[in-house]
């Protein structure tokens, strides 16, 4: 039904059915490296980042939310290979930041153009970007907070 909404919207406002289509800003791809990939330098204004929580589409089309313990541990017990051939559908990145007391969660979803969360940091795109999760060829960031 969104989908037709979608493209309905597109068709009306800017004559094309796919004037609307998702942009892809964002990636979760560089999670299938591993947990390096979160790894901080503790004197940067971003000092540590978590994995707390995944949300995958497993190739029989069931989708997990996995939330308890070290992600990538528990993908790697249910099944070396499910982190590549799962489908990643959205992620919440727990991030120390720098003057900080307690930890900034930072949802992200490939299907959306923001990320989402609370008290949201100038210092987070930078982070995304560096690490691959967010696409250089969008120049406007979207921070939303909840």
């Amino acid at each position: 039904m969104q989908e037709l909404y979608r493209q309905a919207f597109g068709t009306v406002f800017h004559a094309s059915p796919t004037a609307l289509v998702h942009s892809k800003r964002y990636s979760l791809e560089p999670l299938r490296e591993g947990p390096s990939i979160l790894k901080c330098d503790p004197a940067s204004r971003i000092q540590f980042a978590e994995l707390a929580a995944l949300k995958v589409e497993l190739p029989g089309g069931s989708q997990v939310l996995i939330t308890r313990g070290n992600i990538f541990d528990g993908l790697a017990e249910m099944n070396s290979s499910l982190l590549q051939r799962a489908v990643l559908l959205e992620a919440r990145i727990d991030l120390k930041i720098a003057a900080r007391r307690r930890l900034v969660p930072v949802i992200l979803n490939p299907h959306r153009d923001k990320v989402s969360g609370l008290h949201l940091d100038d210092a987070i795109e930078p982070w995304l970007a560096e690490r691959g999760f967010s696409n250089p060829c969008h120049e406007t960031v979207f921070l939303e907070s909840a």
